[in-house]
Order: structure tokens, then C-alpha cells, then sequence
């Protein structure tokens, strides 16, 4: 998905909230750091409608560090055998 096609999502996200969310409450937008969502069309998108455009954080196996370690045990269980489809 290119970034129009990120802008046209968030218009038709944004009408949907309407209808459902009151205006008082503050829209927080997640995003993670594909193209897309950092172009300024995006971001300029988001401020017009009222959207906190909040990054998401990158990955640290300090931070996650059982993610960490229960990847490695999935990458041993998997060693050695034939995982093509």
C-alpha cells in the first residue's frame, strides 16, 4: 500500500470513529516505520484530523527479552528440519 492508498484508510478509519467515539476523547494512532505511514502526506493527514501520530518503538531482545528467548527456542526446534511448503 502506498501512501494514498494509507491516507484514504485513515479518512475512511477517521468517519468510522465518528460514529461511534466521542470527539472529546484524544485519537492516538499507532504506526510502525514502513514507507507509507512516515511520508508527509500521511503525517500531514493525521494533524488535519486530529490524530497524535505516535512511532512505534523499535525492537530490543533487552527490552522483550522474552520474545527473545522464546524465538531462539522456536530456531532450535527448527534446526534441522525441511520447513519448505
Amino acid at each position: 500500500m502506498d501512501s494514498k492508498g494509507t491516507v484514504n484508510e485513515i479518512e475512511e478509519m477517521d468517519l468510522r470513529l465518528e460514529l461511534i467515539q466521542s470527539q472529546r476523547v484524544k485519537k492516538v494512532l499507532l504506526f510502525d516505520n514502513a514507507g507509507p505511514q512516515r511520508e508527509q502526506v500521511t503525517t500531514d493527514k493525521l494533524a488535519q484530523l486530529g490524530y497524535v501520530h505516535m512511532l512505534y518503538p523499535t525492537y530490543s531482545p533487552d527490552i522483550s527479552s522474552w520474545d527473545y528467548h522464546h524465538f531462539l527456542g522456536l530456531r532450535d526446534f527448527l534446526v534441522g528440519r525441511d520447513t519448505r511448503t
